[in-house]
């Protein structure tokens, strides 16, 4: 019995001694993490931002204060950190790591300038429905009559063109279909004049806007029942000359010679 003792108590110790190192080699496996604060270009904290470690599911978000931590499975990584109405950003990182990470203002459509008919307004506080297309859109499919360019650009806008004799080649253009018992062609505007735009150089314009609803005929009167097409023409600008050219050569040939 004297004999056993000892390697009894011999296990005893080997046993104890592992139950003591299983928890410091997980409190090794959880100590890979990283800090970090999240801030905007005025160095104000962003709270509620997205911290995601990159190729996995783990997410955290920043707490009040901007700050977050983060657990990363080996000793490198990728954050991506994101945030409604800011650029994301694309990080790599090391294992204890503190990070400081400033997010910019993302450039987004509902901070660009619309033309309706009572004045300019930003997208994001339109609440009738329109759609615009700039000129430098318009020239990437050169046309000889501008209506014909518009066709498939413009949500809403139905381009029609009946024959293309040269002088015959004006396309009939609907907004959302026919809706009257009327006329259904729209109202045209060029720079606050009501005219025809389809021998307009593409050059020339700066952007062309739609008015679909009945917020036009708010503006405009019954004559808009069928919407309102909106041109507005380049300006002068405070800068110095300068001097554009485009050019284009087309071999044209008869497909059918009469015999």
């Amino acid at each position: 019995m004297s004999k056993l003792k000892p390697l009894y108590w011999v296990r005893c110790w080997v046993l104890l001694a592992l139950l003591l190192s299983l928890p410091g080699s997980a409190l090794l496996a959880q100590t890979r993490t990283v800090n970090g604060t999240v801030s905007n270009k005025n160095a104000e904290p962003l709270g509620g931002a997205s911290v995601t470690l990159s190729g996995s599911a783990t997410t955290v978000q920043t707490g009040a204060d901007g700050r977050f931590t983060i657990a990363l499975p080996t000793d490198k990584g990728s954050l991506v950190i994101s945030m409604v109405g800011y650029a994301s950003q694309t990080l790599a990182v090391t294992a204890g790591q503190t990070v400081q990470v400033v997010l910019t203002e993302a450039q987004n459509s509902m901070e660009e300038v619309v033309v309706v008919g009572y004045g300019r307004q930003r997208r994001g506080t339109l609440t009738g429905s329109v759609a615009q297309i700039n000129g430098a859109e318009l020239k990437k499919a050169p046309a000889i009559n501008l209506s014909n360019v518009l066709a498939g650009r413009l949500p809403g806008l139905t381009v029609m063109q009946q024959s293309g004799r040269p002088g015959f080649d004006d396309a009939t253009l609907r907004i959302r279909g026919i809706n009257t018992t009327g006329t259904s062609a729209p109202m045209i505007i060029v720079d606050g004049v009501q005219r025809s735009f389809s021998n307009l150089d593409p050059n020339e314009i700066e952007n062309i806007t739609i008015l679909k609803d009945a917020a036009a005929a708010a503006v405009y009167g019954l004559q808009a029942a069928g919407g309102v097409i909106l041109v507005t023409t380049k300006r002068g600008l405070n800068r110095k000359a300068t001097v554009t050219y485009d050019g284009s050569v087309s071999l044209n040939s008869f497909t059918r010679f009469p015999k």
